[in-house]
């Protein structure tokens, strides 16, 4: 899981970075490992690209409900 992003560009940067080092790892070590590369929605802002983000860069991710209200809630 990758915690904190804030935009979809951020999101895909990381995905790229995380899948050319389990790429590297695969071929130095002589193995296969696969990994699920997932995302946690914290901001409100991120909130509201979370259906974009899900669908085209993570196999699975996280709304963190109560980070999401502590945020909104600490503007007031």
């Amino acid at each position: 899981m990758i915690p904190n992003v804030v935009s979809y560009n951020e999101v895909e940067q990381i995905r790229k970075q995380a899948e050319a080092v389990i790429d590297k790892v695969n071929k130095e070590k002589g193995v296969n490992l696969k990994f699920e590369i997932g995302s946690m929605i914290e901001f409100p802002r991120t909130a509201l690209s979370a259906g974009k983000i899900a669908m085209d860069e993570f196999e699975n991710f996280s709304s963190s409900n109560s980070n999401l209200r502590k945020r909104n809630f600490a503007r007031l």
